[in-house]
């Protein structure tokens, strides 16, 4: 009867914290994924403007802007504003700027390390790195 009870304990709590944990891992790797897909956008967009963009983090935010402010996504018409899910951060908040051509820029020279952003959720963490010169995303487990 004991073993029984242990059990039932045992798989209520199991249905209660699996969902929670699977939920936090999901907007971590969605988070990460989605900053890929928007550096890349705004490589795009510098090369289609012609003008250096930079993408400027704080904790639980980040935007793309060029030497006027915040630009317009013309994909949404909407400024290119970005808030991050609830229980994800990133652990630091450099600026990253890329030139009219797309490649990573550290002011007027090419970037010759690697830009790395760790984004933190729950106990996990994503390294979303872009490569100096060539300017390739990718993501990988912190």
């Amino acid at each position: 009867m004991e073993v029984v009870v242990v059990m039932i304990l045992l798989s209520i709590v199991s249905v209660a914290v699996v969902p929670s944990w699977n939920s936090a891992q999901a907007n971590l790797n969605h988070q990460a994924e989605l900053l890929v897909r928007n550096l890349n956008h705004a490589q795009v967009l510098a090369m289609h403007r012609a003008t250096s963009l930079t993408i400027n983090f704080s904790s639980t935010t980040y935007s793309v802007s060029d030497a006027g402010g915040i630009i317009t996504d013309p994909a949404t018409g909407t400024p290119f504003t970005i808030s991050l899910d609830e229980g994800v951060t990133f652990s630091t908040w450099s600026d990253f700027t890329v030139d009219s051509l797309g490649r990573p820029n550290s002011g007027v020279v090419l970037a010759s390390t690697p830009f790395t952003q760790t984004l933190l959720g729950g106990n996990r963490s994503k390294v979303v790195t872009v490569s100096p010169i060539s300017g390739v995303v990718t993501i990988t487990e912190g």
